[in-house]
């Protein structure tokens, strides 16, 4: 049976989930990182635009976000 200050503290637990969140979330924000790359291009002001407004409409996050769904689906079509 577990004497009194083992049954009612946590405080060594919760610094341990702490911790272990912090580290897991430093871990896949890393990764997430490695897996983007960055590129440059050169688009028209009149695509840029129509961008800004489509990134506005569908509330996307970024025009990155935006970009990088319509060629996944883009691909995807052009596979079928």
């Amino acid at each position: 049976m577990a004497n009194k200050f083992e049954k009612f503290s946590s405080t060594n637990n919760d610094y341990q989930v702490a911790r272990d969140i912090q580290q897991k979330d430093a871990l896949n924000e890393k990764l997430n990182w490695e897996r983007k790359v960055k590129t440059s291009f050169s688009i028209q002001q009149k695509n840029i635009d129509r961008l800004d407004e489509m990134v506005n409409q569908l509330n996307a996050k970024s025009r990155s976000a935006l970009l990088d769904t319509i060629i996944e689906n883009a691909y995807r079509d052009f596979q079928e």
